[in-house]
């Protein structure tokens, strides 16, 4: 756990502007008291006294002014830019800067300064630019190498269409006795050191960014501070912190307070406690609710693939060393994270709180305790729950600690590790993982993992199903996509198909007896309790002679006016599925149509 000490007091100086001539802005309506102005950017330098600057506008913008760029302005290394800013640029105003593009308009710190500190309650909103090669140089405490929002005091931003690249938080203050305070926030530091920030992210990329202390990516309320983060359609790739946690994102950490809201986004490669240090890291992709800090996390219809952590939850750690970390996790795939305890999550504390996964494909190669997820081991509220969710793992014991089954989950689990006894759970489903896709493009805007038709996984979930208030089935998936009839367990929604299986029918002759041949149903749902599963079968086509009983036997005398050569017999499968919960039943009817080959002979 760490402290901190000293806050930075921020004073910004103000060009005083006498004259409109010439200065690369523009004012929109009368220049009445209070009224906007609209600043145009019309070169990629970074001089605070020519006008046509970013630096200039920022430094003489007033309170809901906008920054734009000249149409056709390019900033980047093919064209004028970037623009490599030499110390932090301070917004304590309400501000609006507009780029011509993330590939077009990209600020840089050279390497040796962050680039926006936001504080004094300023709501601020960028769209369409690269923040790169920041140090979190200037700001407090070096956090947030990019950005540092409402740092001992108070902020909020709204991002859209931005990239953030190799930007670091990297500096490391040296305490009284054996303490040290490694910088947060590798791209943004949001409401640390006691201040609020209050950060949106829509379509924003963040790769490659790195920090000494929390969030290789985002810190989210750190060190008695408050965040609330809501990101959505973002990636999140190849961020890393050096010896603390959260390789992507950490929230509420420190005695800091968060709420975090994910959703439509990829985590792909983010590792957290990637240089050897005093203390093991948590959360690859993302830490929730740890060192006495309280998290409140959700993600949903998100990917978190191939991330690492040197301690616990290669993907999500949630509530550890005295956090209260409470995550929900719906509609997600998680793939090959790794960690030496809960290769996908854990709960590493015994705190309140922990982990919820609704609806979850969890697939991994991770040989370490809990392959795939780590439960609490301690008595203390904290929770490892699991619902409608797939668990496939190449290891015997992909679980470990404590985890509540609350129903419709299948797993391969020979060992029994996973505690998979609730209803409708399948628990040694020796099949599941070779009907498992490899992560790849199945629609929707994540990659996803697809079962085969005939996984286990496939129409295990009832319609109406619904656990803790969260219906499982037949909400839509992690691609949006809906089901009409039994869901399959995981993230991704497979029909249920099902249909005729035969040995190839023997030939007929007319005016001959033929069969009886028994018809058999395909993919049939469970029948295991508590399913109750029925078949009818009856004729769409067949020709004249014979008939099809309602238990699938083809038989009868084929007509002697029938023609030789091949028919194609029509018949139709109903499979009726009975779900049975103490006194209640749920009837759901599926049906299939099939073509049947016969070969009629002379």
């Amino acid at each position: 756990m760490r402290a901190r000490s000293g806050k930075a007091i921020w004073i910004t100086s103000a060009f005083l502007l006498t004259s409109t001539a010439g200065l690369g802005l523009e004012i929109v309506g009368a220049p009445s008291a209070g009224a906007a102005t609209s600043w145009t950017v019309t070169n990629c330098g970074a001089d605070g006294s020519d006008p046509g600057s970013l630096v200039y506008a920022v430094a003489n913008a007033s309170a809901g002014d906008d920054i734009t760029f000249a149409p056709g302005l390019d900033c980047s290394t093919t064209g004028d830019g970037p623009i490599t800013i030499t110390s932090v640029l301070s917004v304590i105003q309400d501000l609006t800067i507009t780029g011509n593009g993330p590939s077009t308009t990209v600020i840089s710190g050279g390497g040796t300064t962050a680039l926006f500190n936001i504080s004094n309650g300023a709501n601020v909103t960028m769209s369409g630019l690269t923040l790169e090669d920041g140090s979190g140089g200037g700001n407090p405490h070096g956090n947030g190498g990019a950005i540092d929002l409402g740092d001992g005091s108070s902020g909020s931003l709204s991002l859209s269409s931005m990239a953030f690249v190799n930007n670091s938080a990297t500096s490391v203050e040296v305490g009284s006795g054996d303490w040290s305070y490694p910088a947060d926030g590798g791209a943004i530091d949001s409401g640390d050191d006691g201040g609020s920030g209050s950060l949106t992210i829509a379509s924003t990329t963040f790769s490659g960014n790195s920090a000494a202390g929390d969030g290789g990516a985002i810190d989210n309320g750190d060190d008695g501070g408050v965040g609330t983060l809501d990101l959505t359609t973002s990636i999140l790739r190849n961020n890393a912190t050096q010896e603390q946690n959260g390789g992507a994102i950490d929230s509420g950490d420190n005695g800091g307070s968060a709420t975090a809201n994910i959703s439509q986004s990829l985590f792909e490669q983010n590792s957290a406690g990637s240089v050897a240090q005093n203390y093991p890291a948590n959360g690859g992709a993302i830490d929730s609710g740890d060192n006495g800090g309280t998290s409140n996390l959700a993600v949903a219809t998100s990917t978190l693939a191939d991330n690492t952590a040197s301690r616990s939850g290669g993907a999500i750690s949630s509530g550890s060393n005295g956090g209260a970390g409470t995550s929900k996790v719906n509609r997600s795939t998680f793939s090959d994270n790794s960690a030496t305890s809960g290769g996908a999550v854990a709960v590493p504390g015994g705190a309140t709180g922990g982990v919820t996964l609704f609806s979850d494909t969890l697939n991994s190669t991770n040989s370490g305790a809990g392959g795939l997820i780590a439960g609490p081991t301690a008595s203390g509220g904290a929770v490892a729950e699991v619902a409608g969710s797939i668990l496939a793992s190449s290891v015997d014991a992909p679980c470990s600690g404590t985890v509540s089954d609350l129903g419709d989950n299948v797993s391969n689990d020979a060992s029994g590790s996973c505690q998979l006894t609730g209803p409708g759970s399948v628990a040694n489903a020796a099949t599941l993982e070779a009907s498992l896709g490899s992560l790849g493009d199945n629609g929707g805007p994540t990659p996803t993992i697809e079962p085969a038709p005939g996984s286990p996984a496939v129409g295990l979930v009832p319609v109406g199903t619904q656990v803790e208030g969260d219906t499982l089935c037949p909400a839509g998936d992690q691609r949006g996509v809906s089901s009409s009839g039994p869901c399959t367990a995981g993230s991704v929604f497979v029909p249920s198909v099902f249909g005729v299986a035969f040995s190839p029918l023997p030939t007929a002759t007319p005016g001959q007896a033929f069969g009886p041949v028994q018809l058999v149903p395909f993919a049939v749902a469970p029948s295991a309790s508590p399913y109750v599963t029925s078949v009818k079968w009856t004729k769409v086509s067949l020709p004249k002679g014979l008939s099809l009983s309602s238990k699938g036997v083809l038989a009868g005398t084929l007509s002697a006016k029938n023609a030789v050569g091949p028919v194609t017999l029509e018949v139709k499968v109903s499979e009726t599925i009975t779900t049975v919960v103490g006194h209640k039943k749920t009837k759901q009817t599926i049906t299939a149509t099939d073509p049947v080959a016969l070969t009629v002979v002379g």
